[in-house]
């Protein structure tokens, strides 16, 4: 059950809007993250044009409350809905922006535009933990009627970056447990597992760019 709500419906029309999210990589707040990206949440910098071409005939007033509604669904989706292991490929339009918000990391965007995505990005993906808290930029108020729009910005949906997977003392930590990572007898890390699972935390706006195209409910 995801932190937002228990058991949100999702509704063809808000699958059709969850498939036009577009994530980014911030590198400047704790170790990084994922945000849905603010200033072009579902593709371009008019949230309620893009939504009106996934749903159209909808009046700005629902338009507004269909990017709620939708914001709100995203840890529903997130936890609910699989996507197989496989190489996905990524529309064109995706691949530049998703590259330069890799902080300097190893995207796993292949040269033809494709992404290896695997069981490992499926477990983390299921078990992420989404932030909405309320006030600046790039956090979202659950209130539908509050216009998510902040000047250039939109009110959008990040991972939780002080604990993105779980409670423990760093997230590698939740990461390992997840992903059924043998650790040493003290309950640590080495070097080469903690760098291979922060470089897997570092893909994560790209399996979540894959996820939303392709994952089934």
């Amino acid at each position: 059950m995801s932190e937002t709500g228990t058991d949100l419906e999702i509704s063809p029309e808000h699958l059709s809007c969850l498939r036009r999210l577009r994530f980014i990589w911030v590198p400047n707040i704790e170790s990084g993250g994922v945000f849905v990206d603010p200033e072009a949440p579902f593709g371009s910098p008019n949230a309620y044009d893009d939504l009106a071409q996934a749903v159209p005939g909808k009046s700005l007033p629902e338009l507004r409350r269909l990017y709620g509604e939708v914001m709100i669904r995203l840890p529903e989706f997130t936890e609910r809905a699989k996507l197989a292991p496989g190489s996905y490929i990524l529309p064109a339009s995706d691949v530049l922006r998703l590259k330069k918000n890799t902080d300097g990391g190893d995207s796993g965007i292949a040269g033809d535009g494709s992404f290896k995505f695997t069981s490992e990005h499926a477990k983390l993906i299921g078990a992420v933990r989404w932030w909405y808290g309320e006030g600046h930029w790039f956090s979202f108020d659950f209130d539908t009627s509050v216009d998510p729009q902040d000047g250039p910005y939109w009110r959008a949906a990040a991972v939780n970056f002080k604990r993105p997977f779980g409670d423990m003392t760093y997230f590698e930590l939740d990461m390992a447990e997840i992903l059924g990572v043998e650790l040493d007898p003290d309950e640590e890390l080495d070097p080469a597992q903690e760098e291979r699972l922060f470089g897997l935390y570092k893909q994560m706006h790209v399996a979540l760019q894959v996820f939303v195209l392709h994952a089934v409910l």
